[in-house]
């Protein structure tokens, strides 16, 4: 986050219930860290740390200590002040609901496990259930907190089916990328990378066993993260990070004629030519992408 952007905020929403996916859970409040707040820029990663207490009058107090600036923010939510969605918008849910269960059974029928998942929730009533409780909260207002939380643990149940339908897939990414991480890793890797890469493969072998699409997804971050590492030691990363940035770029305007300039460099063998190019085509990335960018070069 810098200072110079009035528009820039770190939003840390707060929410209740006990569910591995946030959104699968109520947002009750949000504590927001701005510009004006801190003393200087806060980098990509900074490290955040939560806290929060609830008292006996439902009263949550939630603190975000900031290690980098030394600095605390807080704030306050009353549960009792939280409000359930309108009977309008429970029906707007439950149709989204119905729809993507819909696309699910088309979807699930290459996997045992999301056939099983979704046979489940049909012998449970699950769905009829979440109808019926749509249609009491029109009537009644108490109804409404109920109706939402059962839509909650639908969705919760439809992540789970959506896991086992993707899950083959990101084996075989995973397993792209583990290969792909091991050829680098002779090439030009050391002790440290080895023992990195025998770990990972490790922790990706139990995530596979587990059939966790989450700690999968997990495992395949850190294999690009490496992979992307040890890319950048290569001779040729200069014109990978070109070839990766003209991708993620407009080929129009201004950033039309800098990929020009970067194929012109590459074409004359200029490394530091295109390497100034690629310092000024990071900078027209979006801000977040920028900062990804420039940790991977200054690493």
């Amino acid at each position: 986050m810098r200072r110079s952007d009035a528009e820039a905020a770190i939003r840390i929403p707060v929410l209740q219930g006990e569910r591995s996916r946030g959104d699968r859970n109520r947002e009750v409040g949000m504590l927001e860290i701005r510009p004006v707040d801190v003393t200087i820029d806060l980098p990509a990663g900074t490290e955040v740390e939560v806290t929060f207490e609830v008292d006996e009058s439902s009263l949550v107090t939630v603190v975000a200590d900031v290690p980098l600036v030394q600095t605390q923010f807080e704030a306050e939510i009353n549960l009792s002040d939280v409000l359930t969605p309108d009977p309008e918008k429970l029906q707007t849910l439950l149709a989204e609901t119905e729809q993507r269960l819909d696309s699910l059974r088309a979807s699930a029928q290459g996997s045992s496990d999301a056939s099983r998942r979704l046979a489940k929730i049909e012998s449970e009533g699950t769905v009829t259930t979440a109808r019926e409780q749509v249609q009491a909260a029109r009537v009644d207002g108490g109804a409404a907190a109920t109706a939402e939380e059962r839509l909650r643990e639908l969705g919760a149940e439809l992540d789970d089916v959506e896991d086992a339908v993707k899950l083959p897939a990101l084996v075989e990414e995973l397993e792209g990328l583990l290969a792909e991480t091991e050829r680098l890793v002779n090439a030009v890797g050391d002790t440290a990378d080895r023992q990195e890469l025998a770990g990972l493969r490790q922790r990706s072998r139990e995530a596979i066993q587990a059939q966790d699409s989450a700690a999968v997804r997990a495992q395949i971050d850190r294999a690009y993260l490496l992979l992307m590492e040890l890319e950048r030691r290569g001779p040729d990363w200069p014109v990978k990070l070109f070839q990766a940035l003209r991708d993620a770029l407009e080929p129009a305007g201004q950033a039309g004629a800098l990929i020009r300039e970067g194929m012109q460099a590459i074409a004359d063998g200029d490394q530091r030519a295109l390497e100034g190019v690629n310092q000024r085509l990071i900078r027209m990335l979006p801000k977040n992408e920028q900062d990804k960018i420039i940790g991977l070069v200054r690493r």
